[in-house]
């Protein structure tokens, strides 16, 4: 039978332990526990501060989220760029592209005033200019010869005469197989 006693943090259960003769067990909260959604940041955040290293990395990430958050809400220019590091006490602020970057460098002065009256402890801005390629347009493809519209073509080609245009619509009606279907 299973504990009903309340655990806070997840452990073994050693009040339920006593009661059986073969040894420690999961008592049924710790494993409601370990199943909840909610509790996985919980146990990633207690891995990320338990380490020296990462709680380091940690603290660094938060900041930043912070900082970027508190930029968002002191220039119209955060949706073209965004809080990159803090090096030396410098802000380093990457833009989508060279005019965001000129406005923001003009903007710099009182950006950094802004910032150490939140509390940063920065002394000055610098802004890089990193242009992302944006993914390129999927091609568009025409669209296949109705029978329709491939007999019309087929019709009008015997009209004409030998010709580059006469060889690229043969083509075209060739290409473009009866049934309205691409090879």
């Amino acid at each position: 039978m299973p504990c009903s006693r309340r655990y806070t943090e997840p452990a073994l259960c050693k009040p339920c332990a006593s009661a059986y003769h073969s040894g420690f067990h999961f008592c049924i909260l710790f494993l409601l526990y370990l199943n909840s959604p909610d509790t996985v940041p919980n146990r990633l955040n207690s891995y990320f501060h338990n380490t020296g290293e990462l709680r380091q990395l940690s603290h660094l990430a938060e900041q930043l989220q912070s900082m970027q958050r508190d930029f968002r809400s002191i220039t119209p220019l955060a949706h073209a760029s965004h809080v990159l590091k803090i090096d030396q006490q410098t802000l380093v602020i990457a833009s989508d592209n060279a005019s965001v970057a000129a406005k923001l460098r003009q903007m710099a002065p009182g950006l950094t005033e802004q910032f150490q009256h939140m509390g940063y402890r920065i002394s000055g801005i610098r802004v890089k200019v990193q242009i992302t390629v944006a993914p390129s347009p999927p091609r568009h493809r025409a669209g296949a010869l109705s029978a329709a519209g491939r007999q019309e073509l087929s019709d009008f080609t015997l009209k004409l005469q030998d010709s580059p245009l006469k060889t690229a619509l043969l083509r075209l009606v060739a290409d473009n197989p009866a049934g309205g279907k691409r090879k």
